[in-house]
């Protein structure tokens, strides 16, 4: 099952579908404030299993476990890489799995350092190598979402076979 990287609320995109992207070099959006809504802030998660359309619906009701079943914990992303300087990670807006009233927050919500608005308009990375699924870009508030990218991630290249005597047709030697 294709995991899908959602980046929402964002100011600009700068990728649309069909892009190919590559972690950490391709630009892809900036933050914004999902068209008014919030502070400024970038919405990340990982799912895996759901649709755009899925996606999109929000998890609103959903028990902690329903998230967890579809949705990564987005602990490994390299954040400051993927933004090119220090962020904060789900302590200024919400955290994987924290409870938000009506549901559990099934990724984090990203924010530079200065509080406030400060990070309006900071551009970011893909934090995958994909292709963009979705796009969106909404001066409307659209579920809450503003304009939004999805990119599927790529599948990890095979890792080249072993070599030893007894294959001698991927020696070089």
């Amino acid at each position: 099952m294709p995991r899908i990287h959602l980046y929402a609320h964002t100011d600009k995109n700068f990728v649309k579908k069909g892009d190919k992207v590559i972690k950490h070099v391709t630009p892809i959006g900036t933050v914004g404030t999902g068209n008014g809504q919030y502070y400024a802030h970038l919405h990340y998660s990982i799912s895996e299993g759901l649709t755009p359309a899925e996606l999109k619906a929000y998890v609103a009701g959903w028990s902690k476990s329903k998230v967890e079943q579809y949705y990564r914990n987005p602990k490994d992303v390299d954040f400051n890489k993927m933004f090119g300087t220090k962020v904060d990670v789900g302590n200024f807006g919400y955290d994987w799995l924290q409870w938000i009233g009506y549901g559990y927050h099934p990724g984090v919500d990203v924010n530079g350092l200065g509080g406030g608005n400060t990070d309006f308009g900071m551009p970011f990375k893909s934090a995958c190598d994909g292709t963009v699924i979705f796009e969106e870009r909404t001066w409307f508030k659209n579920g809450g979402w503003g304009n939004l990218i999805m990119v599927e991630e790529s599948e990890p290249a095979p890792p080249e076979p072993e070599c030893n005597k007894k294959c001698p047709k991927h020696c070089k030697s």
